[in-house]
């Protein structure tokens, strides 16, 4: 018997072991450049990426103070000494409660359409000092406002001048007076109403000592002519 030799057919391709390794070293080649531009990417992402603000933090201010507040139009002078809290006070209302104004004198905070106050008190050993700050609408109303006052003051008796300027009503009382010795000034600033007030036991003591002070607040919110 005689063996036949099978031929291929025409056209057919006879797969060879060679051609399939190649085909697999491509495939492999392939996938490495893959993952070596994914890799790459992302590295390149963490280095850079990682500083980027975030969406909702562009145009955001900090946390810290001046993030969180903002600056207050009534600046109260460094003026030392001991000083009492009194943050809730912010009101006219507040103000009747800690119970420092006469009628008249919040009658005409009041008529200012006072927005919103300020008060420090501090404790020396010449005596008490304080600053009261009220915002109103405008400067014409603060400086109405610091007119009235300073009538008042004068009728409580604080009538022997202080030369704080002519913007400034500024007074002690007279030496002879039955309250304790004390000093007053008011005026206003921008549209800010300015009180200071000091009271003490020795009448030249608390003279120098409210001039310090007045000038101190001056300083920082100068007055302003009306």
């Amino acid at each position: 018997m005689v063996e036949t030799e099978l031929m291929p057919t025409m056209g057919a391709t006879v797969p060879v072991p060679g051609d399939r390794l190649g085909r697999t070293r491509t495939v492999l080649t392939h996938v490495l450049v893959l993952v070596t531009i994914v890799v790459f990417g992302l590295g390149s992402w963490w280095v850079s990426g990682r500083h980027l603000p975030l969406a909702g933090s562009v145009g955001t201010q900090s946390s810290g103070e001046a993030g969180r507040y903002p600056s207050d139009p009534l600046a109260v002078a460094e003026i030392g000494g001991a000083q009492e809290n009194l943050e809730r006070v912010r009101t006219v209302e507040d103000l009747h409660g800690v119970g420092m104004l006469t009628d008249e004198e919040e009658r005409e905070y009041v008529r200012a359409s006072t927005e919103r106050v300020r008060l420090l008190v501090a404790n020396f050993d010449q005596g008490k000092a304080t600053i009261l700050l009220a915002r109103t609408p405008d400067a014409a109303r603060a400086g109405e406002g610091a007119h009235a006052l300073a009538e008042l003051q004068r009728g409580y008796g604080f009538d022997v001048p202080v030369d704080a300027g002519a913007e400034v009503t500024a007074g002690v009382l007279p030496e002879s007076a039955d309250a304790r010795p004390g000093g007053r000034a008011h005026y206003a600033s921008g549209n800010a109403l300015v009180r200071v007030g000091f009271r003490g036991d020795d009448s030249e003591a608390t003279r120098e000592k409210f001039i310090e002070v007045l000038t101190a607040q001056m300083e920082v919110l100068p007055p302003h002519a009306q």
